[in-house]
């Protein structure tokens, strides 16, 4: 169950803050317009810095018999795409108790760890299926792109010189969006996840996106899901929820590793 769980942190990381104050207004302009201009104006972005934070809360049984579990994960991320540089920090923390720490620089094709026990090269052969299992921290705009067969049940406000999109979905068709999650993370996040979803479907997704007026790039972002098991008579709820804010767009520049990484590494 852990491993599961650990693996719709990492998918549904893709999304996530909730809006910051201020009174809301009608906008001029239509969710799906929104979602169109707001992918194409994230497509370009050329690097970008993210922070976020994934909470993961598990309840078993009903009443006195109830038990629950909760893991959170934090992530600091600086990205460059081209030429591909990245900085990547996280942090999971299971029932109050730290469990994994990792900070990672990659640069090309060289990519450089530290768990807590010192800077190690990543193995070459490894490094792609890595970066593989990252990629969906480059590409925010992929995972707007599943709410646009959605559009028609999002609502769009104005909150000074930003747009506020936002989705409370139920009944059908959700368990497509949180499959489409899925195919964007890495291969052993997929297989886990198939497993998981054979056993849950989805009972509620909230989302909150807060979009600059002028440049319609991504500034803060949350998703959370309500999943419960699919077997009459299984008393089991999962909910998670995923926040990220966005800055420093096309300001990151280039990334390279340290030599006191390089030079420290065993």
């Amino acid at each position: 169950m852990r491993k599961c769980a650990i693996a719709l942190l990492v998918v549904v990381a893709a999304f996530g803050i909730t809006a910051c104050g201020g009174s809301d207004a009608d906008a001029a302009i239509a969710a799906d317009e929104l979602l169109a201009k707001t992918i194409d104006a994230n497509q370009k972005v050329k690097s970008f810095s993210m922070e976020g934070t994934a909470i993961n809360k598990i309840t078993d049984g009903i009443g006195e018999l109830k038990e629950e579990r909760q893991s959170e994960s934090t992530i600091k991320l600086d990205l460059n795409k081209e030429p591909f540089g990245m900085y990547y920090e996280n942090r999971k923390v299971y029932d109050g108790q730290e469990e994994v720490q990792q900070t990672l620089y990659v640069e090309g094709e060289e990519a450089y760890v530290n768990l807590g026990d010192g800077w190690h090269e990543y193995p070459e052969e490894m490094v792609d299926e890595r970066l593989e299992r990252l990629e969906i921290f480059a590409h925010p705009e992929n995972q707007l792109e599943l709410f646009r067969s959605r559009a028609q049940d999002m609502n769009v406000k104005a909150r000074g010189n930003r747009y506020v999109l936002t989705a409370d979905l139920t009944g059908e068709g959700l368990q497509e969006l949180v499959k489409g999650l899925i195919s964007q993370a890495g291969s052993g996040e997929h297989e886990h996840m198939k497993w998981f979803l054979e056993a849950l479907h989805a009972k509620n997704i909230k989302a909150s996106f807060l979009i600059h007026k002028d440049s319609f790039l991504l500034v803060q972002a949350e998703v959370s899901v309500i999943l419960e098991p699919k077997e009459y008579g299984k008393y089991s709820t999962q909910e998670l929820v995923t926040k990220r804010s966005f800055s420093r767009h096309d300001k990151v520049g280039v990334i390279k590793i340290p030599q006191k990484v390089i030079d420290s590494a065993n």
